[in-house]
């Protein structure tokens, strides 16, 4: 209620990452070419390897991954575990010089447990957006400097690959060509937190993004009018039919996924079964930011 409050503010967070190149707030640090990280919900625990899993969560993660595995596949459908790189983890090098990097992270022990104790493989999608990173070039980077999210560019890779994990079982499923797909300039600047450290207008990020993503158009409907359940019918009825659970990582990818299956189901949040049994598909995914791998869900 103070008057002038927001003035103040603004002033306080330019003078904070202006002068001190320091961030006005504890919910993210500053770092390289004023890249900004955020330190919620363990995101940078989980990318820098300052947090550890003993043995019996590993465990639990390996009964759960397996568990789902067979529970999917004792109805017919492929299941495929997908966990999105933390910005951190590809740009350890962005981070301010006071952070540093404690291998093996959380992930990296989650895949050791099972390479050592476990048949099912969780598809690591690290190695590609290295590539997508060394891709980059001048302003347009795989993940956002200013948000914590992947750009349109690392989404398609992606996606393009776990399609192409699939497309062995489901021979007539192919992503859709990046060629067909249509770029532009997002006005907003993409994932950002400029707003959020009272810097819009002073923080800048060049955000292209896919015009198919922005636009959808083939919503059947919201189960129980939930945002966090959407259903989509694609535009080919021989397709297989997917089952698609996930956080703010595969927001986006989801518009990609809804063109390439007969019928989609997206839902935000934690495995159910219960979805899975009522709604037969023939892939179910699970697409989680890497810093899930620090809890048991």
């Amino acid at each position: 209620r103070m008057g002038l409050r927001d003035v103040l503010l603004e002033r306080r967070s330019r003078l904070y990452v202006e002068l001190f190149h320091r961030s006005p707030t504890p919910a993210a640090v500053l770092g390289r070419s004023n890249w900004v990280f955020p330190t919620l919900v363990g995101i940078l625990d989980a990318s820098r390897g300052t947090a550890k899993l003993p043995e019996k969560r590993l465990a639990l993660w390996q009964h759960a991954l397996e568990s789902r595995r067979d529970f999917c596949e004792s109805l017919g459908a492929e299941y495929v575990a997908v966990f999105a790189p933390e910005k951190p983890t590809i740009y350890p090098d962005f981070l301010p010089s006071y952070l540093d990097v404690r291998p093996p992270t959380a992930y990296d022990q989650l895949l050791a447990r099972l390479e050592r104790h476990s048949d099912f493989r969780v598809l690591d999608i690290r190695p590609l957006m290295f590539e997508e990173r060394g891709r980059d070039h001048g302003d347009d980077f795989a993940y956002y400097p200013l948000g914590t999210h992947w750009t349109d560019r690392a989404i398609y890779s992606a996606y393009e690959l776990v399609v192409a994990r699939l497309a062995g079982r489901f021979p007539n499923l192919a992503a859709t060509p990046l060629a067909a797909l249509h770029w532009k300039d997002d006005p907003d600047e993409g994932d950002t937190w400029a707003f959020n450290l009272r810097l819009v207008g002073r923080l800048h990020q060049h955000a292209p993004v896919l015009q198919e993503i922005e636009q959808y158009d083939c919503e059947v409907g919201r189960p129980g009018a939930d945002d966090g359940h959407l259903v989509v019918r694609g535009p080919d009825p021989t397709r297989p039919k997917l089952v698609l659970f996930h956080d703010s990582f595969g927001d986006r990818m989801r518009k990609l996924f809804a063109r390439d299956f007969s019928e989609c189901y997206f839902s935000w949040g934690t495995f159910e079964p219960e979805i899975v049994e009522r709604e037969r598909p023939d892939v179910v995914i699970e697409l989680r930011a890497e810093r899930q791998a620090l809890l048991h869900r």
